[in-house]
């Protein structure tokens, strides 16, 4: 509250079946439910698989048709204690970098496979 911030959320429910009609739905009711200038946090540590790509496609289309822009998109791990059950090495990891990864190969464009491969590499090598 200190900073203005105005944090809000609101659940997006899709049947646990890995259905097109269950991941249109999901990719829609987050591009509904994203306001214009959105700030995007997102963290994918629990889900299936399908639903991060899922969100990965509606925070595409909320960038480009909504103004969002994607802070980070995180993913926690943390292991347990065989004998006392206690947490142990609770690690977050950043995959936002991942993210613009896979917006700028779906805008790429390059001759053949060979030429965009290079450009591949030579945007590594920066």
């Amino acid at each position: 509250a200190g900073k203005g911030l105005l944090l809000d959320y609101d659940e997006v429910e899709i049947p646990f079946q890995a259905t097109k009609q269950a991941y249109n739905k999901l990719i829609t009711d987050l591009a509904e439910k994203v306001p214009e200038n959105a700030e995007i946090y997102a963290d994918l540590t629990f889900g299936s698989k399908p639903e991060v790509l899922s969100l990965f496609c509606a925070l595409i289309f909320v960038e480009n048709f909504r103004n969002a822009v994607i802070q980070y998109i995180v993913y926690g791990k943390v292991e347990f204690n065989k004998h006392t059950r206690a947490v142990e090495n609770p690690v977050i990891f950043d995959l936002t970098s991942l993210y613009y990864l896979f917006k700028m190969l779906g805008a790429m464009q390059a001759p053949d496979a060979g030429a965009a491969l290079e450009l591949l590499k030579d945007f590594f090598a920066l």
